[in-house]
């Protein structure tokens, strides 16, 4: 009966909750948007500072 029950919650959720890549894409853009306008700093100074921080 349990089973039955946290089955039907479990499904319930799959369609409502995205993908961890969802969520790293969002906080991704959002970290994006905050450095040009809480930072100051420029598109493409804020895509040089995500490249090298990825890659070095």
């Amino acid at each position: 009966m349990l089973h039955r029950i946290v089955n039907r919650f479990r499904v319930g959720l799959e369609n409502y909750i995205p993908d961890a890549f969802v969520f790293a894409i969002i906080l991704t853009m959002v970290t994006y948007i905050m450095g040009i306008f809480i930072a100051g700093k420029g598109p493409f100074e804020m895509i040089e500072y995500w490249y090298n921080g990825f890659w070095k």
